[in-house]
């Protein structure tokens, strides 16, 4: 019950960013629709990297690719109703995003999992706040109408709501004895001749 809440509150928030940055196009200045393409392809294609290797860490290679395909779409779709530099922008950071992310993902021990897991998270929902306020006040500089949905209370209250259902969850068991990833190493006595 705990993840369903998680992920649906996640969609929630980065859907708010998406709805903003398609139905308020005509709003949102160029330069600053790069920047969340950027910003959001690569903090999604980060999270959903290290994620997925944490979750299938034998499965590194096709890990790394679906998690540069949905750092590189997730750029993309939000880069798609300004130009085609922000359609670029957000592949290619996407794209570094999701490589970044099983790298990050593979080289932190097991026994830390969870807390990078849980900054990792604090950080996402941060990074989509600052998307919110950078698209807030882009909108603001052209209606000066205020609604619930443009305050920032709003979606700060959306964020608080993720941290309090990320607060005590853990998707690794802590006393879980991985050894998946000492497995290609030699051992002290042998020796490698080439």
């Amino acid at each position: 019950m705990q993840l369903t809440l998680l992920i649906i509150n996640f969609i929630f928030l980065f859907g708010w960013l998406l709805y903003f940055t398609y139905f308020l196009k005509d709003k949102i200045n160029s330069m600053v629709a790069m920047v969340i393409s950027m910003a959001l392809g690569m903090i999604i294609g980060l999270y959903v990297g290290t994620l997925s290797i944490i979750i299938y860490p034998d499965s590194y290679f096709e890990v790394t690719i679906i998690s540069m395909l949905i750092g590189g779409v997730t750029g993309v779709i939000a880069g798609l109703p300004s130009s085609l530099a922000a359609v670029l922008d957000g592949l290619l950071s996407g794209v570094m995003g999701g490589m970044m992310g099983s790298m990050l993902g593979t080289m932190v021990s097991s026994d830390h999992h969870n807390q990078l897991i849980n900054v990792l998270s604090v950080w996402t929902v941060g990074v989509f706040f600052f998307v919110f306020l950078l698209l807030i006040s882009e909108i603001k500089k052209v209606t000066k109408r205020k609604k619930f949905w443009l305050q920032p209370f709003s979606y700060f209250i959306l964020v608080c709501v993720f941290l309090y259902f990320m607060n005590d969850y853990t998707t690794i068991k802590m006393n879980d004895n991985n050894q998946h990833y000492h497995e290609y190493y030699l051992n002290e006595d042998e020796i490698l001749i080439i």
